[in-house]
């Protein structure tokens, strides 16, 4: 790898596994001025995990200062949301963003001038778990997800984000282009990995069967509060197919294509094309299993 890449390699950097994974991602970009910024940050987060690389923090920054600046009241009168509980959740969630943001500042060399993004917190959609907002340096966050998933959302998707916001700030500096800037291309991957995440353009959240569980195994309190902030979801339109008792869920889009073209879906079982039933359903969160009904 260091006679192949188009820049000469430290000789302190360790090529492991993972490191000629992110130099060959950043090398197929044919960009030299991110390459060296991939290089440089690889081996500050060797340094780093060693314990010999310098701490650095932003001196006007501090978790107390950031914890002030945020409310529960606006959204814990949306419905049975507990405050106290809102209140554990958005601060994991910002000590988290606080955590990844001074890995930004270390890693990657930056000064003051990469600012701390703004985090919001919204329910009650469905557009996405987390988006960064380039506009107003900002990344919001879907509540229901946070406290439905808790730690394993937030280890994986604030670097996510935080990725896109290191981006951002790279393409401002004339370091990237807007192309490769946008988007979750080999860029996002490479940066989104030296943050701690798996590079995975997407997260996959818990299915039917696995947040039946989850609901069934949290306190009233939580459950109260996750049907409170649950996403509005949009009707899904029901197919069936020549399995038996096989329904198929199609959203708006999907079903409209599945009208103007009979054969456009089929089922990848048993082959046979899709046939609307004249029915829709709207999802809803599963419900709980009376415990003294289980015990039964």
């Amino acid at each position: 790898m260091r006679s192949k890449t188009l820049l000469s390699i430290p000789d302190k950097l360790s090529l492991t596994p993972e490191v000629e994974q992110r130099l060959k991602l950043a090398q197929s970009l044919g960009n030299k001025k991110f390459l060296q910024f991939v290089i440089n940050a690889c081996l500050n987060l060797q340094l780093k995990e060693q314990k010999l690389l310098k701490s650095k923090k932003n001196p006007e920054l501090s978790l107390r200062k950031l914890l002030s600046t945020y409310t529960t009241q606006k959204i814990a009168n949306a419905g049975q949301v507990s405050p106290s509980l809102l209140s554990l959740w958005m601060q994991k969630t910002i000590k988290e963003c606080l955590k990844i943001y001074n890995l930004c500042l270390e890693i990657f060399n930056f000064d003051s001038k990469f600012a701390f993004p703004q985090i919001e917190f919204h329910y009650h959609t469905s557009r996405g778990l987390a988006w960064y907002h380039h506009g107003k340096h900002a990344i919001s966050f879907n509540l229901f997800t946070i406290i439905s998933e808790k730690d394993t959302f937030l280890t994986e998707v604030v670097p996510h984000e935080f990725a896109h916001a290191v981006l951002c700030f790279l393409y401002q500096k004339k370091l990237i282009s807007n192309k490769i800037a946008s988007g979750h291309g080999n860029a996002f991957k490479v940066v989104a990995m030296l943050l701690g995440s798996s590079g995975k353009t997407t997260y996959c959240t818990l299915q039917h069967q696995e947040l039946e569980q989850v609901l069934n195994g949290v306190s009233e309190e939580e459950y109260q509060a996750l049907v409170s902030l649950a996403p509005k979801k949009r009707p899904e339109y029901l197919y069936t197919c020549n399995c038996p008792q096989k329904v198929h869920r199609l959203k708006i889009v999907r079903h409209k294509r599945q009208q103007q073209n009979p054969h456009y879906y089929h089922c990848t079982k048993c082959k046979g094309w899709l046939n609307f039933t004249g029915q829709t359903q709207v999802p809803q969160l599963p419900p709980r299993i009376n415990k003294e009904q289980h015990e039964e």
